[in-house]
């Protein structure tokens, strides 16, 4: 089975459907910041919310593995570098696409970008993890018994994976939000055509 799923298709696989669909669920932004290449411009509510997503990394590392471990500091600072380099992601995105309103600014920071990430990481992933899980697991030498512990969980996969496509629809809609205030005032700033009679 291992010649059949080699690691380089494997690789492609999750590569290009992870960007397909976080390109899909970012469109509205992306193509909005591709038109308008409005200036990069902060704004102080951003840096609250940098703030916010700092102190939540730090409470999971805190959490989930204790200062007392020997991995702390590498994870804290891996998150620590993640967030703000998703951070400056988002706040360059939003200043292309001239997102100026603080509630649209902070639900895309802090809600719509984050959540894109784990979507288009999970779907690909669990939709593979899935396929595995229909095959027979003596075929996967080693793997086999950790895919066995994995099996208990198929039935949860399988009601979680049909999820996602659905939350990644809904993560298209607040994308279509995010830049509606720019659509509105294009078409405000359009001249009105008479029509002819």
């Amino acid at each position: 089975m291992l010649e059949l799923w080699p690691l380089p298709v494997l690789a492609i696989y999750f590569i290009l459907s992870a960007s397909l669909l976080g390109r899909w669920m970012l469109q509205p932004v992306n193509e909005t910041a591709g038109r308008l290449q409005a200036p990069r411009k902060f704004m102080l509510t951003d840096f609250a919310w940098l703030v916010l997503q700092l102190q939540l990394a730090l409470g999971f590392s805190v959490s989930w593995i204790g200062p007392e471990q020997r991995v702390f500091l590498p994870i804290l600072g891996f998150l620590m570098f993640a967030v703000t380099m998703l951070w400056l992601f988002g706040v360059g995105f939003l200043s292309r696409a001239n997102v100026t309103q603080p509630l649209r600014r902070a639900i895309f920071t802090t809600i719509l970008l984050p959540a894109t990430l784990g979507v288009m990481m999970a779907l690909p992933a669990l939709v593979l993890m899935l396929g595995i899980l229909e095959t027979d697991f003596t075929n996967w030498g080693d793997l086999a018994i950790p895919l066995h512990e994995y099996n208990r969980w198929k039935v949860l996969l399988w009601i979680v994976t049909p999820l996602l496509p659905v939350l990644a629809w809904l993560l298209r809609q607040i994308s279509f939000w995010v830049v509606s205030a720019q659509a509105d005032e294009k078409l405000k700033g359009e001249p009105t055509r008479l029509k002819p009679t």
